[in-house]
């Protein structure tokens, strides 16, 4: 075999194998997220949020006061929901990866059915997850509407380019949701169906 000859093979093995790894990168990466989002999901299920905690973004607990100031907000905002009964949580699709100034970011969806006082309400959130060690783990930050810019702004390093859905809420259950559950976003208008 010719210098040239095996040059040219050997590249093409290069980019082949890349490609590859690239896929399984991208692969690994969404397995992690789904992971992750999922104990987010039952640690807020179950009420543990001491495992809550360790599963949000350190800017949202440094923001808060400190772990136990954090762990104190979410139980009394949960006081408000004690007369109501989780149905369903469910992590949603993840609708953007992008690595951005040396870490991994996401947007994610979570779906949450529950019950009051015999009405069953279903909505969609956001969380942004954010990895800064090549995407084994993952920490965490809900997204209201109305607060991108500001959640920018505390946290410079989040990429100008993720695009932050409206939240949704509907009176039924998931299932009866998702039927007609369309992605929104609130600058351009701009929608897409989920696929769940």
């Amino acid at each position: 075999m010719n210098t040239a000859r095996f040059a040219l093979v050997l590249l093409l093995f290069f980019f082949c194998s890349s490609s590859s790894f690239s896929q399984t990168d991208t692969a690994m990466l969404m397995k992690h997220i789904q992971q992750s989002a999922d104990s987010v999901q039952l640690t807020f299920k179950f009420k543990n949020w001491t495992k809550f905690a360790d599963l949000m973004h350190p800017k949202i607990i440094e923001l808060t006061g400190g772990r136990e100031a954090f762990i104190s907000l979410v139980k009394r905002q949960m006081e408000s929901l004690k007369d109501a009964t989780i149905d369903t949580m469910k992590t949603g699709n993840v609708l953007q990866l992008l690595y951005h100034k040396g870490e991994w970011q996401c947007i994610v969806e979570a779906f949450l059915q529950i019950t009051v006082e015999q009405t069953t309400i279903t909505s969609v959130n956001t969380s942004i997850g954010v990895s800064e060690d090549g995407g084994l783990s993952w920490k965490y930050m809900r997204v209201s509407d109305g607060n991108e810019a500001r959640m920018k702004s505390f946290i410079p390093s989040l990429s100008p380019s993720l695009k932050i859905p409206l939240n949704q809420t509907w009176r039924g259950t998931l299932d009866e949701f998702l039927k007609v559950y369309k992605v929104k976003y609130p600058a351009s208008g701009e929608m897409m169906k989920a696929t769940n």
